[in-house]
């Protein structure tokens, strides 16, 4: 159980980070929504297209989407940010629970 809260928390952590890496969030210019590249980056970093099973790219693609249903790419910025300065800092529990859902869901479990 504690390799699949770690592989969750893993998860969540790219899922927040990688969000916002597609929309050049290292760049000078500011990230005010969601666009094809940040499912790119999140995807390209979620998972290895030729490596992965199609199960592995259906959760990533999931947790994208709950992810950009559930916050702003603004306050994803700001959790970004409070887990880079802090590598103790845990991943908001609604993203963790995405990660655990989209797993469940997406496994038929």
């Amino acid at each position: 159980m504690v390799q699949i809260r770690s592989l969750i928390r893993c998860m969540a952590v790219i899922a927040l980070a990688c969000v916002l890496v597609g929309a050049g969030c290292s760049s000078d210019r500011a990230v005010v929504e969601y666009g094809p590249e940040n499912r790119h980056a999140f995807m390209a970093a979620c998972s290895d297209l030729l490596a992965d099973s199609l199960m592995i790219r259906d959760v990533c693609d999931c947790v994208f989407t709950s992810v950009h249903q559930a916050y702003a790419v603004t306050d994803l910025g700001a959790i970004d940010e409070r887990l880079r300065l802090d590598a103790l800092a845990e991943p908001p529990e609604e993203v963790v629970g995405f990660v655990a859902e989209c797993f469940i869901n997406e496994a038929g479990l």
